[in-house]
């Protein structure tokens, strides 16, 4: 049922739109990202993360709203067998099967830059949750701590330890985490109130940095 749907959503769109194949190919690699997400995001969000414009983001969307519940704060699939289909890599016929590996590793890379720009020049006189939310969603460009960067901080080291085994650039990626970014992160994640998330994954990473 859903690989019918995708191949004429999507795929025939090729030659009924003249879609680009890196359009489809987009189109695939942000379904993986809304299924593998540890939370739902937005579609400004995802945007950031994928580095497009948010009207493409928006136009790529809008075919999947059948599946998809797309909102102004979050995107969430509306069929958990949705999930499952993308998710199922064991089926050799599914076309559509997300690739769960790379996609983590696209996240790790991907919100390793955003945390780049981002967390090292933050202004840390925002006081509060509250108001850098506000501030973030008055000014998207605001160097203030927007929804974003507080999924990179909460989320990257998760990612990084579900992408299985490690390589050198991710090694070294982790070694500039920890010479320019660490304090600025735990002051982040205590601003969050997920001081929890240092020490739930101290020693998985450090097993993991082990491994590579």
């Amino acid at each position: 049922m859903y690989g019918s749907f995708l191949r004429v959503d999507i795929f025939e769109r090729v030659h009924i739109r003249s879609l680009t194949r890196e359009a489809v190919e987009l189109s695939q690699q942000a379904l993986g990202i809304i299924v593998l997400v540890q939370e739902p995001v937005s579609v400004s969000t995802l945007a950031a993360i994928m580095q497009i414009e948010l009207p493409s983001v928006r136009s790529m969307l809008h075919p999947l709203r059948s599946v998809l519940l797309i909102t102004d704060y979050e995107i969430e699939v509306i069929h958990k067998s949705f999930a499952q289909f993308l998710l199922s890599e064991s089926d050799p016929d599914n076309e559509f099967s997300i690739d769960q590996k790379a996609t983590h590793l696209f996240l790790i890379n991907a919100l390793f830059k955003i945390m780049e720009e981002q967390l090292t020049t933050f202004s840390w006189q925002l006081a509060t949750v509250n108001n850098v939310v506000k501030v973030a969603r008055e000014s998207p460009d605001a160097n203030a701590l927007s929804p974003t960067l507080c999924y990179a901080c909460k989320f990257r080291i998760h990612h990084l330890l579900l992408s299985g085994e490690g390589d050198s650039d991710l090694l070294s990626s982790l070694r500039v985490f920890a010479a320019q970014m660490l304090v600025n992160w735990v002051e982040m994640l205590s601003i969050l109130g997920e001081l929890r998330i240092v020490m739930n994954h101290t020693s998985s990473l450090l097993q993991w940095m082990d491994n590579v």
